[in-house]
């Protein structure tokens, strides 16, 4: 009995420690499908060494459309005792032949951890390069660093669906939408009315669905649009749609009936067949030339012969409309609004000529070499222009904020000859006595567009320390 409990250990150990490392496996939720019907076909990698940047490997395979599901599922479980991350990809196929189908392995590659491309890890065999024909094991090359890994080999049995005239396609459900215009269901003879019809069928492709035809009305000449297939989803399901727009130019007045459309279908979850149908829809005719002749009427009003009578009739019309109240209050307004215009300007230019008449005394002035003349005629000019009193050079500096270097410099020398009782400033104004004038003229005129400065602002709160 002892030797019966340790040959099975024996086993049990000898199992797990040849336990597969990597592996994948592929298998489709159905076996049985029909043509044309969605189908999920799962793919999951079971992996105990930690690979990184995993990315499906091209194939070829015949008679099937293939659409990756976004999702992808991620969760640890176990195998022979042994714990695995496993990656799940769902994808979601649609098989356009009948009979059994056959499709190859589906193989990804991944990076390989560094202490496997190290040797710490034995594989048991080594590969010089990729083997495409290897699945259920680890193909593994040192020289690319470079691990894949491929599925067994599936397939599935395609039957057709029922013979159905007109033909059947396969889907969970269908829906049909429609837009008409005009909105108001109300239209004249001749006026174009348009029905945009769309087909929505979920779990098959656009190419399976029908084309949409209805009989023509007798009343009204119809234009048949392009018929246009789309997939509107290829996600978590398949959801197929087909759009045609139809005009009808009514020929008479009473009603155009739009008439129904129908598809037949069948339903792959109950195994049925359906039928989806849009109702028919009733547009009122009216007729064309009355209310052409109505438009025209009122288009054209009669003539008037006698000039004076349709000029009073005007004027009747201009006061009726302004009475005379509003009439006087609107040349009250108009007439306040242009005096107050003729003062603004009045006003515009007064301050013009005085801010011209300043610059002409400063050029005289600096013309003159006068420097007590200069800084009087520089206050005015500054005060003139600057929200806050200017009583000397230091408030002229003020003004100009320091955005011009060379006046400023031009007003610390003003200020020198003008104030300074040094040896060297009395050796500077021997030099600079006879182009003082000339110099402040010149920056001046050179001097740049200055900016107001924003006001101090207040603060809200009261000093802490007062």
């Amino acid at each position: 009995m002892v030797r019966f409990f340790l040959f099975v250990s024996l086993c049990v150990f000898c199992k797990s420690a040849f336990a597969q490392e990597v592996f994948a496996e592929i298998f489709p939720v159905k076996k049985d499908v029909l043509v044309g019907e969605e189908f999920e076909i799962r793919l999951r990698l079971w992996d105990s060494l930690g690979l990184a940047e995993i990315r499906f490997m091209p194939v070829d395979w015949k008679n099937i459309d293939v659409f990756p599901d976004k999702n992808t599922l991620e969760r640890v479980m176990n195998k022979n005792g042994k714990p695995y991350q496993v990656t799940q990809v769902r994808l979601r196929a649609v098989i356009k032949t009948d009979g059994a189908q056959s499709f190859p392995s589906l193989c990804m590659s991944a990076k390989v951890p560094e202490e496997i491309i190290q040797g710490n890890v034995n594989f048991g065999r080594e590969f010089s390069k990729i083997e495409t024909s290897a699945y259920n094991r680890v193909v593994f090359s040192k020289k690319i660093k470079e691990l894949k890994v491929c599925s067994e080999p599936f397939s599935v049995t395609v039957r057709k669906l029922p013979d159905h005239k007109p033909p059947l396609f396969p889907a969970t459900d269908v829906k049909f939408l429609s837009g008409i215009l005009p909105r108001s269901l109300v239209a004249k003879v001749g006026m174009p009315v348009k029905r945009s019809v769309v087909l929505t069928a979920a779990g098959t492709l656009p190419g399976f669905l029908p084309d949409i035809s209805s009989a023509a009305p007798e009343n009204a000449r119809t234009y048949e649009g392009r018929l246009e297939r789309n997939l509107l989803t290829s996600g978590r399901n398949l959801l197929a749609g087909i759009r045609k727009t139809e005009v009808y130019i009514p020929q008479s007045e009473g009603e155009l009936v739009l008439p129904e459309i129908r598809a037949d279908w069948y339903n792959t979850q109950t195994g049925k067949i359906e039928t989806a149908l849009l109702p028919s829809a009733v547009i009122k005719i009216t007729p064309a030339a009355a209310a052409q002749k109505t438009r025209t009427a009122e288009a054209e009003p009669k003539k008037n012969n006698n000039a004076f009578f349709d000029f009073e009739k005007r004027l009747k019309n201009i006061f009726s409309v302004f009475p005379l109240p509003h009439t006087m209050l609107c040349v009250v307004v108009f007439t306040l609004s242009a005096v107050f215009s003729i003062f603004g300007i009045a006003k515009l230019s007064r301050s013009f000529r005085k801010k011209r008449a300043l610059v002409a005394d400063l050029k005289e002035a600096c013309r003159a070499q006068n420097p007590q003349d200069i800084e009087k005629a520089l206050i005015r000019w500054a005060d003139s222009i600057s929200e806050q009193t200017v009583l000397n050079l230091s408030d002229v500096k003020r003004v100009i904020n320091g955005e011009d270097e060379d006046f400023l410099r031009v007003l610390e020398e003003l200020n020198f000859r003008l104030y300074g009782r040094t040896k060297f400033s009395q050796i500077l104004f021997e030099r600079s006595e006879e182009t003082i004038g000339t110099e402040v003229w010149k920056a001046f005129e050179n001097k740049k567009p200055l900016k107001k400065k924003p006001a101090p602002k207040k603060d809200v709160f009261p000093e802490l320390y007062p």
